[in-house]
């Protein structure tokens, strides 16, 4: 009231506890901050490191890049030498075109001929028969002749003398029903060996002196008769003609069979010397899948042909027939080829692509013998990873390696995010009961619950989207239902990582989703690069792909 000012004392312990509460406080924010200092810190080292390796790799592809001009000369020798080696097959092959048609001429030639010979052959025969049976009636008038001589002249003639010539008679009949039996014989050759050279029949004709002339005596034109005969059989022809023919016949054979192999020989040479294309296009054409009783399907296709759009291992012109490879087979193959490719890759001290390594491997797995071997076996692993693609995610990884749209550290990335998802699950699991481990132990819970499950799943795929870690879930409860004791709250991890027999559907989601995502991000690096690309570089699609992978491949080990 007289203006004084007044005012509550604070105690001491107040203003003191005061002060050291702020000052706890700065001392707290003192020490988050050192925290930070030093998690930039070290931030800093991981980021010089990273630089330093990126410079490290920048060495190795300048040096790889060296390697590869020596290799790229080497493989331009190698060119000339397979060309020159092209050029004197196509000469070979000229030559043996030229003895084909010379060959193919002289038979037409021998085929008109034999024609020819036996349309005369026929012609003759007709007027042989026609005049055997002519002669038959002048046999039969000359014995009536002689039998009425015999009867008027009994009494002159001698007996023996009249025996003798009945008996002659007799023999000549026999000797003409002989003659008439070969004839028919002839016939039936000719029939058989149509293409069988013939002789000049005109100029053995046993008539072509015309009939006898009037006034002629029986006894004469049966003489006459049978000397044509003889005449007619030693102008049959024989077999060393036949022999002749025969083996011009399969002369022909054996010189279109080696010009048809020169020909093959040839277009896979000149195939062999086209560029290996950047990208593969697996659209099987006549694609037949047989099935067997207890036994994988037969499975027939055609090849692709030689075109440059064609991968080497795959240029085959033809039919192709093989079984068809099981899930496990086909998976088993998968894994030796990519141990077999590091293996030739440490041993060039360069990096190729699967494909470009397609080719030493279908020799190989074909036994390095014949094309068509190493096509088969090349032609049915192929189409047995297309059949099994869609139950098998390591095998559809590897067609879409194959066909350059995912880069091939994809190969190595996908078992690692499997191995790390194991690592979190294992743990969290062993965390039920208390213990951090990574391993399940007879102490540890095999169940975890679906919250912590669906936590766990977002905090290690955080970019996943609500439906791709529902479709997970799901999996992992069908797959753990039957041994949560009816609980559908609780997910069995066990069953999920170590499953008997096939992969369990919860890896198979997994690793397919991996998959699907990994696609569509080279998809979107592709699609990034051609929009930053000039309109007037001089890069194709297939060279700007193949880039991409490389750059997948140094981004995902980075």
């Amino acid at each position: 009231e007289d203006g004084d000012l007044a005012f509550d004392q604070v105690p001491w312990f107040a203003v003191a506890s005061k002060l050291e509460g702020e000052k706890r406080m700065l001392l707290a924010e003192k020490q988050r901050f050192a925290e930070a200092l030093r998690e930039h810190q070290a931030a800093v080292k991981r980021v010089e490191a990273q630089i330093t390796v990126l410079q490290s790799k920048t060495h190795k592809a300048e040096a790889a890049a060296e390697a590869l001009h020596g290799q790229v000369e080497g493989y331009k020798e190698r060119e000339k030498k397979l060309s020159l080696e092209a050029s004197g097959a196509k000469e070979e092959l000229k030559r043996a075109r030229k003895e084909v048609l010379k060959l193919r001429d002289e038979l037409k030639k021998v085929t008109e001929d034999s024609q020819a010979a036996l349309s005369e052959a026929e012609e003759t025969e007709s007027g042989l028969r026609m005049r055997i049976e002519s002669l038959k009636r002048e046999v039969g008038d000359a014995q009536a002749e002689v039998k009425k001589a015999l009867l008027a002249n009994q009494a002159m003639v001698d007996k023996e003398e009249l025996e003798a010539a009945t008996t002659k008679i007799e023999l000549l009949e026999s000797e003409v029903s002989k003659y008439k039996e070969h004839a028919d014989a002839t016939r039936l050759e000719r029939i058989r060996e149509v293409m069988t050279p013939r002789v000049n029949w005109k100029a053995l004709d046993p008539f072509g002196e015309g009939p006898p002339p009037p006034g002629t005596t029986s006894k004469e034109i049966i003489k006459r008769m049978i000397r044509r005969m003889r005449r007619q059989e030693e102008g049959i022809p024989t077999r060393k003609e036949v022999q002749r023919l025969r083996e011009a016949d399969a002369r022909l054979g054996e010189v279109e069979a080696q010009l048809e192999g020169t020909q093959k020989a040839a277009k896979l040479a000149m195939s062999l010397l086209g560029p290996e294309p950047a990208m593969i296009a697996l659209e099987w054409r006549d694609l037949q899948r047989d099935m067997q009783d207890g036994a994988m399907p037969l499975v027939r296709v055609k090849g692709f042909g030689f075109g440059p759009e064609v991968p080497r291992f795959l240029r085959y012109e033809g039919e192709l027939e093989f079984p068809e490879m099981s899930t496990d087979e086909v998976e088993a193959h998968i894994t030796g080829l990519w141990r077999s490719k590091h293996s030739a890759s440490e041993k060039a001290g360069r990096h190729f692509h699967v494909a470009d390594f397609m080719f030493e491997w279908a020799r190989q797995a074909g036994g390095e013998s014949t094309p068509e071997r190493a096509a088969n076996a090349a032609y049915r692993f192929l189409c047995s990873c297309t059949v099994h693609a869609k139950n098998s995610p390591q095998t559809r990884l590897f067609l879409e390696v194959l066909a350059g749209r995912v880069g091939e550290a994809a190969v190595h990335d996908m078992p690692a995010c499997i191995s790390g998802l194991a690592k979190v699950l294992r743990m969290l699991a062993g965390l039920g009961r208390g213990r951090g481990t990574f391993e399940l132990t007879e102490e540890a819970t095999d169940f975890v619950t679906k919250d912590d499950f669906l936590q766990a799943l977002k905090c290690f795929f955080p970019a996943k989207g609500e439906d791709q870690v529902t479709r997970i879930i799901n999996a992992a409860q069908a797959e753990s239902a039957s041994t949560a004791d009816g609980d559908d709250e609780r997910i069995g991890v066990r069953r999920l990582l170590e499953p008997s027999g096939q992969p369990s559907s919860f890896l198979r989601e997994v690793e397919s989703q991996y998959i699907d995502e990994v696609v569509s991000y080279s998809t979107q690096v592709h699609a990034a690069v051609k929009s930053l690309t000039p309109k007037n570089d001089s890069m194709t699609d297939a060279e700007l792909q193949a880039s991409c992978s490389d750059l997948q491949g140094a981004l995902a080990s980075a």
